[in-house]
C-alpha cells in the first residue's frame, strides 16, 4: 500500500500511515515499512517533537505488561512444556496488539502535532478513547473513493475522495480536523456542544446546521447550505477544555467564504450550494477557478497524477463540469477548450502547459 501522494508533506504522510497502523490487517512488512521511515532524520526529529507534546500532555502512557505475563517470559518447570509455550503464545498476541495501539497512538500525535504547527497552536489536548467517550478516530478515504462517516452524537461527515478527518467527540466538546480533501458536515443540533472544524489556519464553529469544507494546499473554502457558521483564524484549540477563537465572520446558507496559510479571510460571497456539493453525485463544477485548483482536485480522483508545469497554465481561470469518471475526456478536451495550453501524457502523469513552455526539458 502506498502512505503518499505526490507533493505531500510529512504530516499528509504520517496521517496515511496512521491509517495504515490502525488497521486491522497490519502485516510486518508494512510495519518494517513504517520502521524504514522513521529511519529519516526529519521523520525521526517530527516523531521526537510528537512524543515530547504528548508527555507533557500527560495522554500517551507507556504500555506495562501485567505480573502473569513478565512471569511468563522465562519457563521455570512449573508446569507442561505444552501450556508454558501456549500461555506464551497468548502473551506474545498482547505485546504485538499493545505494540500497535501504542504506535497508532504515537502517528496520531504526529498528526496533531504537524496540525498544531502549521497553525502556531500552542496546544492541541486528544484524550484516547475509553469506556467514557467517543475518543479520538481517523477516516480516511482513497483515490476516487467516497464514504459517509456517522459521529456518535448524529452528526454526517460525507468524505471526498483523498480526504483524511479526525474525530474527538465527548460529553464537553465535538472537533474534527480536515488534515486534507473535502467534506460535508451535517451537524446534529446540540447548543451545549459546539461542533468545530479545524482546517488549515482557521476554524468553523456550528451548533446545528450543514455546510461543506474544502481544502487545497493553504486555501480552505467554507460553502453552507443550511443555517449559519461562523468562520475564524485559529488561535488556540483545546480539545478537551474548550477553545478561544477570535471574533469570525458569519456565513449563512447559499453563501461562502475562504481563507488562506494565515487565516486572512476572504468576502463573503453568493454562491449556489448545489454546485458546492455536486461533487458527492460524481461531479466537480467550477465557476471561474484558476486551472492550479481545479487540477489539484482532479487529483484526488485521478489514479495518474496531473501536474501543471508553469504558473501560466495555473493561473487560467476554468469554468465548466469535471466528471469523476471521464477525467481522461476531460484532459482531451483541455487543449481544445484553451488553445494556448499542451496537455503531454509521460509515463507516469500527465503534464498541462503553456505552449510557449512546451520546450522546457525534464
Amino acid at each position: 500500500m502506498n502512505t503518499g501522494y505526490a507533493g505531500e508533506s510529512i504530516g499528509e504522510t504520517a496521517a496515511n500511515w496512521l491509517v495504515v497502523l490502525k488497521g486491522s490487517d497490519l502485516s510486518p512488512a508494512m510495519f518494517n515499512r513504517w520502521e524504514r521511515w522513521m529511519a529519516e532524520p526529519a521523520h525521526r526529529q517530527a516523531f521526537a517533537e510528537v512524543q515530547e507534546l504528548w508527555e507533557l500532555m500527560g495522554e500517551l502512557q507507556p504500555v506495562h505488561p501485567s505480573d502473569a505475563e513478565v512471569a511468563a517470559d522465562t519457563y521455570d518447570s512449573s508446569t507442561s512444556v505444552w501450556a508454558f509455550e501456549e500461555k506464551q503464545k497468548v502473551v506474545q498476541l498482547r505485546q504485538r496488539r499493545d505494540r500497535r495501539v501504542k504506535v497508532a497512538w504515537m502517528s496520531l500525535a504526529a498528526v496533531v502535532s504537524t496540525v498544531a504547527i502549521g497553525l502556531g497552536i500552542s496546544k492541541i489536548a486528544l484524550s484516547p478513547p475509553d469506556h467514557r467517550t467517543a475518543g479520538v478516530t481517523l477516516y480516511a478515504t482513497e483515490p476516487a473513493q467516497h464514504e459517509n462517516v456517522v459521529l456518535i452524537d448524529g452528526s454526517q461527515i460525507q468524505m471526498g475522495a483523498r480526504t483524511a478527518v479526525t474525530t474527538n467527540v465527548t460529553r464537553e466538546n465535538r472537533l474534527v480536523v480536515l488534515d486534507r480533501g473535502e467534506a460535508l458536515f451535517q451537524v446534529a443540533h446540540d447548543p451545549k456542544r459546539p461542533f468545530r472544524v479545524l482546517a488549515g489556519a482557521g476554524v468553523i464553529t456550528a451548533v446545528g446546521t450543514a455546510f461543506n469544507v474544502r481544502r487545497l494546499d493553504g486555501t480552505v473554502v467554507v460553502t453552507v447550505t443550511e443555517g449559519t457558521v461562523e468562520v475564524a483564524p485559529a488561535r488556540t484549540v483545546n480539545a478537551r477544555s474548550g477553545a478561544e477563537f477570535p471574533h469570525g465572520q458569519r456565513v449563512t446558507r447559499g453563501e461562502s467564504i475562504s481563507y488562506d496559510a494565515e487565516g486572512k479571510l476572504s468576502d463573503v460571497r453568493t454562491v449556489d450550494p448545489k454546485m458546492a456539493t455536486a461533487w458527492r453525485d460524481g461531479q466537480l463544477e467550477y465557476r471561474s477557478e484558476p486551472l492550479n485548483r481545479v487540477v489539484q482536485d482532479v487529483n484526488r480522483y485521478s489514479r495518474t497524477a496531473v501536474m501543471i508545469e508553469d504558473s501560466a497554465a495555473g493561473e487560467i481561470l476554468y469554468s465548466g463540469t469535471v466528471f469523476e469518471r471521464d477525467i481522461n475526456d476531460w484532459l482531451a478536451a483541455l487543449g481544445k477548450v484553451f488553445p494556448e495550453l499542451e496537455v503531454v501524457h509521460r509515463d507516469h502523469d500527465v503534464l498541462i502547459r503553456t505552449r510557449r513552455a512546451k520546450n522546457t526539458t525534464f
